[in-house]
């Protein structure tokens, strides 16, 4: 199930500067198109170095500069607590599957009554200030 806009990559078995550096030049066009929405399946990841971790952030750092989001999925007991010990999986959301990322993206509720519109308060402003003017 692949929700429209979301693009999801699987990373190499082993996050090292070796491998890194054919897979980053992959990610180029991703990264930089516009509001992208990246979902990074960890699943076949075998290894996490020190290059995999700064490679992630890098990844993070340029999808929210463009407006975008993105999201770590399926990752190995291993990877998870490395993230875990160098306290880095705080700045990432991270699910258990592939298909819990990408539905992540579509579950955003946009009503609430709990909040009031934002223009619903401006007019009642504007109204209260003209009353009060003339």
């Amino acid at each position: 199930m692949v929700s429209q806009g979301v693009v999801i990559k699987s990373l190499p078995e082993r996050l090292d500067a070796a491998d890194l550096a054919v897979f980053s030049q992959l990610m180029v066009p991703v990264l930089n198109s516009d509001s992208p929405h990246l979902v990074l399946d960890l699943s076949g990841v075998k290894y996490l170095g020190s290059a995999g971790i700064e490679f992630l952030l890098e990844c993070l750092s340029t999808v929210v500069r463009r407006d975008g989001d993105m999201k770590l999925a399926a990752l190995s007991p291993e990877s998870a607590a490395l993230l875990a010990l160098t306290r880095v999986e705080r700045f990432f959301e991270i699910f258990r599957t592939v298909e819990d990322a990408v539905q992540s993206f579509d579950t955003f509720i946009a009503e609430n009554e709990n909040f009031a519109e934002p223009w619903n308060s401006f007019g009642a402003a504007t109204k209260d200030s003209a009353a009060t003017t003339d």
